[in-house]
């Protein structure tokens, strides 16, 4: 069967247009399954409650190697700024946004802060909000009363968490960040999250453990040592109202390996006795290997001079002179130990010049 060249471009053109149509659908569907599960890039932005006039601050973990962009949007998904960061490839990354310079934003609204990621182990996404007050409103005064210091290595506990000043009627939870270790919210002793709605101004909640389970006295598993954030977050939105940080104590390295037995010590010099005896007679051992090869060093460069002395009587002479010293210096080094070992070991009975 003959097909006509208009035939085969037809057929081409259309084979393009439904792959250009598969990769859209592909893509739209991507995009909006980060949008509804946004929260695989753990990110942070103070102040949560800035002016239109201030700057915010929006650091997030760049875990993995990759592209990485930065989007200011609001709660209907609008687009308001962005900013490519290109690719990273630091844990943290810190960006200040000058709030100013982006139109649009609205006093009393809500926004995010959004980090989308693209790398080779697939895209990611996360954001944190914010609130844009008036220059006149005060901030909010939730603050942590507890947990704060350190705690030991080993600790299985954290023995409370406690905010205060917190608005009654609002719906708060509480979220521990431990920086390189478990994320999560705070949960009861049946692994549901906590929600606190306040009707005084204090909120709290004793014995977590390092699972996020919260009013238990069994807790066996270690808190990882390192810097922990315990912030306080709006249950709706996510915005942080408060944080705070903790520090469990590392235990430091291996302990290093002890060289030294009741023999001797393996050094780069060899064995050295820990006797008082065989230590002496080490050090001894090592200042005569020493002069030794500082005299045979003499008697080659002695024998170098008379070699190139090329009839020159005064270069001869100093050559010749060179090698006689070394000889009677070596000469004297060996008779000199042989004489004290025999007056130390025989003489004066001292143990270690035997």
């Amino acid at each position: 069967m003959n097909i006509g060249p208009v035939k085969l471009l037809v057929s081409f053109f259309i084979t393009i247009l439904l792959s250009f149509a598969f990769i859209f659908t592909i893509s739209s569907t991507s995009s909006s399954v980060v949008e509804a599960g946004c929260d695989s890039i753990q990110v942070q932005v103070s102040p949560s409650e800035p002016t239109k006039n201030e700057s915010i601050t929006v650091r997030f973990g760049a875990t993995l190697d990759g592209e990485y962009s930065m989007y200011i949007v609001d709660d209907d998904g609008d687009e308001l700024w962005n900013k490519n960061l290109g690719e990273l490839d630091i844990d943290v990354y810190t960006e200040d946004i000058d709030l100013g310079t982006i139109s649009g934003l609205e006093i009393g609204k809500h926004y995010n802060a959004q980090v989308r990621s693209s790398t080779g182990m697939g895209s990611g996404c996360g954001q944190a909000g914010f609130t844009v007050r008036d220059s006149t409103t005060p901030p909010s005064n939730e603050h942590f009363e507890a947990p704060s210091g350190d705690f030991p290595m080993g600790t299985t506990i954290l023995p409370s968490i406690r905010v205060a000043d917190v608005n009654p009627g609002t719906t708060y939870r509480l979220r521990l960040h431990g920086r390189g270790h478990w994320s999560g919210y705070i949960e009861d002793e049946n692994d549901h999250v906590m929600d606190f709605t306040p009707s005084g101004n204090v909120i709290g909640v004793n014995n977590i453990c390092e699972n996020g389970n919260s009013n238990r006295t069994n807790c066996t598993d270690e808190f990882d040592p390192g810097t922990y954030d315990v912030e306080l977050v709006i249950a709706s939105n996510n915005d942080v109202k408060a944080r705070t940080t903790f520090t469990v104590a590392g235990g430091g390295g291996e302990p290093g390996k002890n060289p030294c037995t009741e023999e001797g010590c393996d050094t780069a010099l060899g064995n050295i006795s820990t006797s008082v005896g065989g230590f002496a007679q080490r050090v001894l051992n090592i200042a005569i290997g020493l002069a030794g090869g500082i005299a045979l060093i003499l008697m080659v460069i002695g024998s170098i001079r008379v070699l190139t002395s090329s009839g020159d009587q005064q270069r001869l002479a100093g050559g010749r002179d060179m090698i006689v010293a070394a000889i009677a210096g070596l000469l004297f080094l060996i008779f000199s130990v042989l004489v004290l070992r025999f007056i130390g070991a025989e003489i004066l009975d001292i143990p270690f010049f035997r």
